[in-house]
């Protein structure tokens, strides 16, 4: 129970302030939240490491997280999700913006929604080619498609709708790019610890995603909202809607680069079969 509750006070000190500071003006509660957030953090580490060490079940052992890899992979997650605010600044960028209406505005991503299932219908055959790499160049494809649709906002005159061709077909990539990168990252986290800790590993893997959600709807959200300021125009919603994008592709390469850093390494797993032969 403490530890839950640790976690929870911990979260929400950091992502409170990072989503209600802005337009709150930054008061001092906000401040004072986030200077929070090592204290509550350093309580939780502390309370599961003692829990550890009196045989009981914490919910983040300190012991797995010494496993070679597992930070970096989380960190992978963490950035993986980042994708989640190009959803919402989208479609304020198309409704604002364009002036396309709420229902055209759902029916332009149709592209990325053909896509996203069919990266991972057809990465059996995309695996035979890229092996363990296949969740790293599956980001790159993300980010190749978001850095195109930057470029094909720059380039379109504000208030207009990009070109339908290149904006399917970016979307599509897109879509396509984090179905194909979806199906192993689990396993590449989960895959840096031995047997006994994968479940409690899913679980803060799965708690990542959902953080990573959060923080950056707070993060680029806000950089985002900063650009356009009061009373935006079309070339102001244009400019902040690139920016975002240019955010969250450099994210997925610098996720996609940190994953091949651990993606060719033995897993615990394999190497806990190994050591039962």
């Amino acid at each position: 129970m403490i530890g839950t509750a640790l976690s929870m006070l911990t979260l929400a000190a950091l992502i409170v302030p990072l989503i209600e500071g802005r337009e709150a003006g930054w008061p001092f509660w906000a401040w004072l939240s986030l200077a929070l957030v090592p204290i509550l953090g350093g309580a939780f580490w502390r309370s599961q490491g003692k829990l550890a060490g009196v045989g009981g079940s914490p919910l983040l052992d300190p012991r797995a997280l010494r496993a070679p890899g597992l930070g970096r992979g989380l960190t992978v997650a963490l950035l993986f999700y980042t994708i989640s605010t190009f959803f919402l600044l989208f479609s304020v960028y198309l409704q604002e913006s364009v002036h396309t209406s709420a229902l055209d505005a759902g029916l332009v991503f149709l592209p990325y929604g053909v896509g996203y299932p069919l990266g991972p219908l057809v990465s059996p055959v995309f695996r035979r080619i890229f092996g363990p790499v296949l969740t790293p160049v599956g980001m790159c494809v993300e980010a190749i498609g978001l850095f195109g649709m930057a470029w094909l906002i720059a380039v379109t005159p504000p208030g207009s709708l990009p070109d339908h061709f290149w904006l399917i077909g970016l979307l599509f990539l897109t879509g396509f790019g984090q179905g194909l990168a979806t199906p192993g990252l689990m396993h590449m986290v989960i895959g840096r610890v031995s047997p006994k800790f994968s479940g409690m590993i899913a679980g803060v893997t799965s708690s990542t995603l959902q953080i990573s959600v959060a923080l950056s709807v707070a993060v680029i959200g806000g950089v985002f909202y900063a650009l356009i300021g009061e009373g935006a125009d079309a070339r102001q919603l244009s400019y902040a809607f690139e920016v975002a994008l240019l955010i969250i592709a450099t994210s997925q390469l610098i996720g996609a680069g940190i994953g091949l850093t651990i993606a060719r390494q033995p897993s615990a797993n394999s190497n806990h079969l190994n050591n039962r032969r």
